[in-house]
């Protein structure tokens, strides 16, 4: 509930927070897509979703950080 809440004040807040909470917003979505996917499809094969959502967090997270530096020289 907490995570829905500060999604939904990402629009008021900073432009680099904002990537931030889009990068949360990918993580939460795997989760939950991962734990539907475990609870209602497949037990046995469970935890690919989830790791590609972390793989995705982490590269737009290095893409972010890229474009930070690159904007601050």
């Amino acid at each position: 509930m907490g995570l829905l809440l500060a999604l939904v004040s990402a629009r008021s807040a900073e432009k680099g927070n904002r990537k931030l909470y889009a990068g949360l917003a990918v993580l939460a979505v795997s989760t939950i897509l991962e734990l539907v996917n475990f609870v209602l499809i497949d037990k046995k094969n469970s935890g690919k979703i989830l790791i590609i959502g972390i793989c995705l967090f982490i590269v737009k997270s290095g893409f972010d950080l890229i474009r930070n530096v690159r904007t601050t020289h």
